[in-house]
């Protein structure tokens, strides 16, 4: 079962409802992976034709990124229709994802280095 199939019956039958708060979270190594429908191998993105090439940031199953008539490889959606598709490129060591540094460096701040709790006051 593709991901976005997941996705929609997941909400099926639900109704909706006013939320009284919202968290985001990140997705864990093992979740990306999970998610992930093409592994980024490949430092030629496009072939000497100019087409995406397979492993590569514009790997097919991606979804389709130049005719609105092509077809997406993993949903069989066209171009308008497809959500695009999660990739993940496997690193040799831990990253800090740039837009998280001014919030990462907030909570070092507030942490207690003893117990490692947040400090409130």
């Amino acid at each position: 079962m593709d991901v976005s199939s997941r996705f929609s019956s997941a909400l099926t039958g639900l109704t909706s409802i006013d939320p009284d708060s919202i968290q985001f979270l990140m997705f864990s190594d093992q979740d990306m992976r999970k998610l992930s429908v093409a592994k980024i191998t490949n430092t030629v993105s496009f072939d000497s034709m100019g087409n995406p090439t397979k492993g590569g940031l514009y790997d097919p199953a991606l979804g389709p990124i130049r005719d609105r008539n092509d077809f997406c490889t993993t949903c069989s959606n066209a171009l308008l229709h497809c959500p695009g598709h999660f990739g993940h490129i496997e690193l040799p060591v831990v990253v800090v994802n740039p837009l998280f540094i001014k919030n990462i460096y907030t909570l070092f701040r507030i942490t207690c280095l003893k117990c490692f709790k947040i400090q409130m006051d």
